[in-house]
């Protein structure tokens, strides 16, 4: 479980709202080849929503918080299609738009914090 004090520290914002996580799903109209980035992985609930869909989408994952990292990797660890990386999105250099299972990336889903 990642604690209040690491999501102030990595100022993170974990999606708890239903309704907006199937808002933002749909929006991505999930095809079986899709190769989707999620640049804050946060505990994993987009990656759920995701493969609760579309049990075949490729998943690539940055995540800045170390924690947060190793229980994704435990949650996904059956999952041969989601890859989960520590780094920090914004600022890492190894960053580029090229999906790990080859070719670009078709979507990009992310929720804006606004505080």
């Amino acid at each position: 479980m990642v604690t209040i004090q690491e999501t102030r520290k990595f100022q993170a914002f974990y999606t708890k709202s239903t309704s907006i996580i199937d808002y933002m799903i749909g929006k991505l109209l999930l095809k079986s080849n899709d190769k989707i980035f999620e640049p804050c992985g946060g505990d994993g609930v987009f990656i759920e929503a995701i493969l609760d869909k579309n049990e075949y989408a490729n998943i690539d994952s940055c995540e800045l918080n170390a924690n947060a990292v190793e229980i994704l990797n435990t949650k996904f660890a059956s999952f041969t299609n989601v890859h989960i990386r520590q780094c920090d999105t914004l600022l890492d250099n190894d960053l580029i738009f090229n999906s790990g299972f080859g070719g670009i990336y078709n979507k990009i889903i992310a929720v804006k914090n606004a505080i």
